[in-house]
């Protein structure tokens, strides 16, 4: 009866995909994004590490939120078919094309959540002498000083886009996530035909 009831697949699964967007992100992140004033070079593996976790933990919890406030308005066939799916593994052709909706809306309300939460993690991080410092970064006069300095400092990595760069990361992850989903699909059909 217990088993019937709570959705151990459905967990398992959900902390596999989360450890999954972890890992992968966590490496965009170290490779690509750069915190302005502090890092000028990148940031540490244990940085993009803290990062990527904060901000997928931050999406799953807000997804699941989202998920159990909009379950309720839903038609109760649709209904039926989400929660099946979602919590039980049966799947139906009927909700293919919802299905592949949701994993589209899914993805850019992730990224969304994902660019909030970035900004809101380097806006509570920076000290106040490090937000003088942006502030002044992003004076003009800075910006034809930093001109100047172009020459001398090739060797760093250049500013890159955050948008970009989480947009990058969770492509990747999702990339994963969804041929995780097809060889699952895959090895459950040569289960059940050679069973």
């Amino acid at each position: 009866m217990f088993a019937s009831v709570l959705p151990l697949r459905a967990i398992a699964f959900q902390i596999l995909f989360l450890l999954m967007a972890i890992a992968i992100e966590s490496h965009v992140f170290a490779v690509q994004l750069t915190l302005p004033p502090k890092q000028t070079n990148g940031i540490s593996p244990q940085q993009s590490v803290q990062i990527a976790a904060t901000l997928n933990l931050l999406t799953a919890i807000a997804g699941w939120f989202v998920f159990f406030s909009v379950q309720p308005l839903l038609s109760p066939l649709l209904k039926q078919q989400l929660l099946g799916f979602i919590f039980f593994d049966q799947w139906s052709a009927d909700a293919a094309f919802p299905a592949i909706l949701a994993g589209f809306l899914t993805f850019f309300a992730s990224f969304a959540v994902k660019l909030l939460g970035l900004s809101a993690l380097e806006w509570l991080l920076l000290s106040p002498a490090e937000w003088a410092a942006l502030r002044e970064a992003s004076s003009p006069r800075y910006r034809s000083g930093q001109r100047l300095l172009r020459d001398k400092d090739r060797d760093k990595k250049p500013p890159t886009n955050l948008s970009n760069t989480l947009l990058a990361a969770n492509a990747f992850s999702y990339t994963a996530i969804l041929a995780v989903l097809f060889a699952r699909r895959i090895v459950d059909e040569v289960i059940l035909r050679v069973g």
